[in-house]
């Protein structure tokens, strides 16, 4: 074992002075440049599944950058999206979970998720179904939403 080590510590101290301090891009001259761009050309045409891992990476950090800032604008918002004066709340209102809806009311889409809303009202007995209107589509949206806060005076 101790051999082992002594061969590992002996080339480890062999890279350490063969590699030369860290560089920046000012300290090569422009052969040297084109030079290693000649080698990260040569070795990406010879492993072009580096780049594949690369965008991979990427993307990976990108979604849960993405998430990340979700989760940030929900906490921001908390208030307003869980607890306005200006929504209603379907299902027990002390439930621990807690689906928002958004919804325009001239929505086809919204309306075909009405049957999904009550099946799951019906199945789960610890959710709560908060609606927000998000009058978008036109100017018939904002109508409506209006028209609905008028009765609900």
């Amino acid at each position: 074992m101790f051999a082992h080590f002594r061969k590992v510590l002996s080339a480890t101290l062999v890279a350490a002075t063969l590699l030369p301090s860290v560089a920046s891009a000012e300290d090569f001259t422009a052969s040297q440049k084109a030079a290693i761009g000649d080698v990260v050309k040569a070795y990406l045409m010879d492993h072009p599944e580096v780049i594949a891992d690369a965008l991979q990476a990427l993307d990976a950090r990108n979604k849960a950058s993405e998430e990340q800032g979700r989760t940030d604008a929900i906490q921001a918002n908390r208030e307003a999206i869980f607890s306005s004066p200006y929504q209603a709340t379907l299902g027990d209102p002390n439930a621990k979970i807690a689906l928002v809806e958004f919804f325009d009311y001239n929505c086809g889409f919204c309306k075909k998720a009405l049957a999904d809303t009550r099946a799951i009202l019906d199945k789960e007995k610890d959710v709560k179904i908060i609606l927000k209107e998000f009058p978008i589509l036109s100017e018939g949206s904002v109508e409506a939403a209006k028209v609905a806060a008028w009765r609900l005076r």
